[in-house]
């Protein structure tokens, strides 16, 4: 790389320029900046002692501008930042932030880009082993976005615990219950995000398995799609097949044992409470009132919990005219269990 050092100190000098220019009208197209941006993210990492404040004039221009830079350039600026993070040229951290800055900004790609990375390098960091500490830290800062003023942004920081749950990169228990925070929020896509999350994970993690293995099937058999067919190989694509399919159940199981997400709330109880309280006096659509039911439901079931009004609320629902009265008799069966009293389930059953 010292052999280049003196044509990028000329480029580093146009890039200074650009930016100049740039920061006076910086709602204006820059095709030249954009592709200085790229190059200095590619080849400034190779010079990080004496070119260190480059990832900061970046940063600060998106801080400064961002809402007013046309998309095409911001997002060019945006994917050099991420790959001098890639090169170990910024701190995640500080990139983190800044992203969560960007989903205010009312840009599809950009939103899908910062998500992705977000996702991606978590997955990086933990690669080789859980670092506890980077974990720890970037699920507080994500538990405080949960909670922030902007909608979008609350509902990312949501998505992204998701995502990741679901790739088993953050499946535990301190994941759980900062989704499980999520509960008590009075924004509804939030709400019902945190209940979609809690019924749904399993079955989600189960399907994105099935596609890891459909995919592996896919690359083992067509090695032998152009092979000359004998018998032999035909039994071993045969015991291939079954093989995957034979992994394929084992990693459900997995799923379905090792990572029980309503298991592993800390709080059940007063959850359960608070969501009952919620149910009572909702105003929501019914559709939002048959979440609440089956999560209330599947909690009371696997904790074991005493909430007796509860029978005698979806009791009223029981009824020849309601359309979803088998849904709500599913919910609840489920939610009886062996310490329920059976004079209050009497009733019901009559």
């Amino acid at each position: 790389p010292n052999g280049y050092l003196d044509e990028f100190k000329q480029q580093h000098r146009n890039y200074l320029s650009e930016l100049e220019i740039f920061r006076l009208k910086p709602d204006k197209q820059n095709e030249q900046l954009g592709e200085l941006f790229t190059f200095m993210s590619h080849v400034a990492p190779s010079f990080k002692s004496d070119y260190k404040d480059i990832p900061e004039t970046m940063i600060s221009l998106v801080e400064d501008h961002g809402s007013v830079i046309l998309p095409d350039l911001r997002l060019k600026l945006s994917k050099a930042l991420i790959l001098m993070r890639n090169r170990n040229f910024l701190d995640p951290f500080v990139l983190y932030k800044l992203f969560f800055k960007l989903f205010r900004i009312q840009d599809k790609n950009l939103r899908q880009l910062a998500f992705d990375f977000i996702v991606n390098d978590v997955k990086s960091v933990n690669q080789k082993s859980k670092n506890e500490k980077f974990n720890r830290n970037l699920q507080s800062y994500m538990l405080l976005m949960l909670k922030d003023d902007d909608l979008t942004t609350a509902k990312k920081s949501l998505d992204i615990m998701a995502s990741l749950y679901k790739k088993k990169i953050w499946a535990n228990e301190r994941t759980v219950n900062i989704i499980a925070a999520a509960l008590e929020s009075d924004r509804n896509k939030i709400f019902v995000t945190a209940l979609n999350f809690f019924l749904n994970i399993e079955t989600d993690m189960d399907n994105e398995e099935a596609e890891k293995e459909k995919a592996k099937l896919g690359v083992d058999l067509n090695m032998h799609k152009h092979s000359k067919k004998t018998a032999a190989k035909e039994r071993k694509i045969q015991k291939q097949v079954k093989l995957i399919k034979k992994v394929r159940t084992v990693n459900e199981d997995k799923i379905n044992s090792v990572f029980p997400a309503i298991n592993l709330l800390n709080n059940p109880l007063k959850i359960s409470e608070r969501l009952f309280k919620k149910l009572r006096a909702s105003n929501e659509k019914f559709e939002v009132k048959l979440l609440i039911m089956n999560f209330m439901s599947r909690v009371i079931s696997i904790h074991e919990l005493i909430i007796l009004p509860y029978y005698g609320f979806l009791q009223r629902y029981i009824q020849s005219n309601q359309s979803e009265v088998t849904r709500i008799l599913a919910y609840m069966v489920q939610a009886c269990h062996v310490l329920v009293p059976p004079d209050e389930l009497v009733p019901i059953i009559k």
